[in-house]
């Protein structure tokens, strides 16, 4: 969860359109996330997408001060599933040569010949995709570069970040335990970016977001101004401003809403998965023990070991929304679950698919 501890392509484009087919939803989602918002003051989004199609349910409204209801076109803030697409930027990279998955990040941020380049090798994009680079979960110099506690990414910039992977990255114990890191996830995107010769949003606009058609994603970036469709986050009943980031934003920046992260999960559940299908799979192939749940981290994703429910997903989390994403990779159903106030999904989330049981009888 990114909460800091301190406070052609036609063809493709046309796989990846939201089928005009209704799918087959578990029939209480809509009870269900009344009930989830039943005392909050925003609201939420949800998409159930299946082998047959897209169902959309929401509910609430953008606050207390605004009484727009939510829609499946309302922008929130997913925070750290922005992971997930930072792992298919990894795999597209290398597809199309770009970079090796056993790169060392320095080689993309630091001058070649720096000496820092040897003490820095253990840290590859890999390790860093699958949290077992040793970096700790935030930079130590961090609490350093924060102007505004309510916004604490928004000053942190690439040369910061680059200080701290030379401060930190030294003590490092690379292939280990698994230890979820959002600044691994920063660092494997800034490396990213600086592998095309761009900025981390042009090359996860033109190599993720364009081939699987979310062209109203937008990445919280600092000095940008908040899209006129984002839900304001809230925390313990009270509006909060949102996150905006620079060197993080690969790690939490990215906002959607539940329209467009159906087009994504069309495409992890379909049988022809279109232009971004080989890099789906790729990030779906278990990498590294995560004990902490019971299975297997892939690229991005967490993995659940449980034959009847094998269940890839992810969570996010921001000082005002949460969000969680799933999907069960035998019977090809996913859900996205977006909220613009703090209060964890996971648990509603994994419900919708044991529930699915109880149907089958």
């Amino acid at each position: 969860m990114f909460v800091p501890r301190t406070a052609g392509l036609i063809l493709g484009m046309l796989l990846l359109t939201e089928s005009s087919s209704p799918a087959m939803p578990p029939k209480n989602i809509q009870e269900k996330i009344d009930e989830f918002a039943k005392d909050e003051p925003g609201g939420v989004a949800v998409a159930w997408v299946d082998r047959q199609g897209t169902t959309f349910f929401e509910t609430g409204t953008f606050s207390a001060a605004d009484p727009r209801k939510i829609t499946p076109d309302t922008q929130f803030e997913i925070a750290s599933i922005t992971k997930v697409f930072t792992s298919l930027l990894l795999v597209e990279s290398e597809r199309l040569g770009r970079v090796a998955r056993t790169d060392p990040a320095a080689k993309y941020l630091l001058p070649a010949g720096d000496p820092d380049q040897a003490a820095l090798a253990g840290i590859t994009l890999l390790s860093l995709a699958t949290h077992t680079s040793g970096l700790p979960r935030l930079p130590s110099n961090l609490k350093a570069h924060v102007v505004n506690p309510r916004d604490p990414y928004s000053a942190y910039d690439r040369s910061m970040l680059v200080e701290a992977l030379r401060q930190d990255g030294k003590a490092a114990v690379t292939g280990g335990k698994r230890e979820y890191s959002n600044f691994g996830a920063a660092v494997l995107g800034e490396a990213l970016a600086a592998a095309w010769g761009t900025t981390y949003e042009e090359a996860l606009s033109e190599h993720v977001l364009v081939p699987l058609g979310m062209k109203a994603a937008t990445l919280g970036l600092a000095g940008r101004p908040a899209p006129a469709d984002l839900a304001p986050g809230h925390f313990n009943g009270k509006e909060v401003p949102s996150w905006t980031q620079i060197a993080f934003a690969p790690a939490g920046a990215l906002r959607s809403s539940s329209r467009e992260m159906a087009l994504f999960l069309s495409a992890c559940v379909a049988r022809d998965k279109g232009p971004m299908g080989a890099a789906i799979e790729a990030t779906l192939k278990p990498q590294v023990p995560a004990k902490e749940i019971g299975g297997q981290a892939g690229l991005g994703w967490l993995l659940v070991d449980d034959p009847a429910h094998p269940l890839a997903w992810h969570n996010g989390g921001t000082a005002g929304s949460h969000s969680f994403i799933a999907i069960d990779r035998d019977t090809g159903e996913g859900i996205v679950i977006l909220a613009n106030f703090q209060k964890a999904s996971e648990k509603l989330g994994f419900d919708f698919f044991k529930g699915r049981d109880a149907v089958a009888k």
